[in-house]
């Protein structure tokens, strides 16, 4: 049986690697990483002969490559099922190159600007207002029943404004820097693993350099 190669646009093949660098990533919580995964789906031919198959990848045949953080590769493996998706970083169509992601605040970032954003609005429009009324109400010799209640209700504006707006702001940033760490976390995790596997195939490697070879006796012994 002679060689024969088989071809359809439905044939193609998947592959994870991991790389080393710290590319602009969508979606991830943290700006710098130790290291990055690669998945790659390229077109393919299947090559089958008398002995076995094999898959021939061609060269310029990228149909997507789209890189992730290693807190994204986990979390694109452990939550199928859930959500639209984990963000990803797509890199090629089609063997065409993507443009790098805009520069963009992390969450972290905008949240704190968002809570500037939003302090600084409070102080215009309640404190800027609501101060120098209430001033005005106090400088006066007597109070009466109308004064009160209106310095009461500029009081239970202010703190309503305040008590429903702060924490929810400092709930969703405790809950960005969580992600943050947690991260960061993974991306230790996944430094220490690739410095260990390294180690480990050196002193294997060192290992199988300095055994001695067994002898064997003479023949007829």
């Amino acid at each position: 049986m002679s060689e024969v190669t088989y071809e359809h646009p439905s044939y193609c093949l998947v592959s994870f690697s991991r790389r080393q660098g710290s590319p602009k990533l969508f979606g991830s919580a943290l700006t710098n990483h130790y290291s990055y995964v690669t998945l790659q789906v390229k077109r393919t031919s299947l090559i089958r002969d008398e002995h076995d198959d094999r898959y021939f990848g061609s060269i310029n045949g990228d149909i997507i490559e789209v890189d992730m953080s290693a807190a994204q590769f986990a979390e694109l493996l452990t939550t199928m099922n859930v959500g639209l998706g984990t963000p990803g970083t797509l890199r090629r169509l089609n063997n065409v190159r993507i443009e790098e992601p805009p520069d963009l605040p992390s969450e972290v970032e905008h949240i704190q600007l968002t809570f500037d954003k939003d302090l600084r609005g409070f102080a215009k429009t309640v404190l800027e207002k609501s101060i120098p009324r209430a001033k005005e109400i106090l400088a006066k010799q007597s109070l009466t029943k109308a004064d009160r209640a209106e310095l009461l209700g500029i009081l239970d504006g202010v703190s309503r404004r305040l008590t429903d707006s702060v924490p929810f702001i400092l709930e969703m940033f405790n809950e960005s820097v969580g992600k943050r760490v947690t991260a960061a976390k993974t991306e230790i995790d996944s430094l220490l693993g690739v410095i260990l596997r390294k180690t480990g195939l050196k002193a294997l490697q060192l290992q199988a350099s300095e055994e001695t070879p067994i002898e064997l006796p003479p023949k007829g012994k």
